[in-house]
């Protein structure tokens, strides 16, 4: 019954935009920009094989601008968590804008800002119990 519904529905959409053409048509097509299929399963290759090469088991992932996996290929000896990994990891690079690179280089900020923040805080931490001892 599903599968009627839809059939149906395609049909009255293609009906229904049968007599939309030339200027009216143009102006309801969006154009967007992705590797094709081709580069896509090949920059994951050379991903994997260069990582295979330093002895490294990993997944590789391409997602489009919408971040959909385009292409994705787990290396021989890659744990199942990688793929879900890789994903995750070229989406958060998509929405934060940045080259790999940049990410790195964010992810190494942040962290030498928490490990400031911590010796802050242990050094808060001393100066209020200096002399004092701590209640259990």
């Amino acid at each position: 019954m599903k599968d009627n519904r839809v059939v149906a529905l395609l049909c009255t959409l293609a009906i229904g935009t049968a007599g939309i053409t030339g200027p009216a048509l143009a102006q309801n097509v969006l154009t967007t920009h992705r590797l094709s299929a081709g580069l896509a399963a090949e920059a994951v290759a050379e991903a994997v094989a260069a990582c295979a090469k330093q002895g490294y088991r990993v997944t590789a992932a391409v997602v489009d601008l919408d971040g959909v996996d385009q292409a994705s290929l787990r290396g021989d000896g890659a744990s199942i968590t990688t793929l879900d990994a890789a994903h995750d990891k070229a989406y958060t690079v998509l929405m934060l804008g940045a080259s790999r690179n940049e990410g790195f280089e964010r992810r190494d900020r942040a962290a030498q800002r928490w490990r400031a923040f911590g010796r802050r805080l242990g050094q808060a931490a001393a100066h209020l119990t200096a002399g004092r001892r701590l209640a259990h």
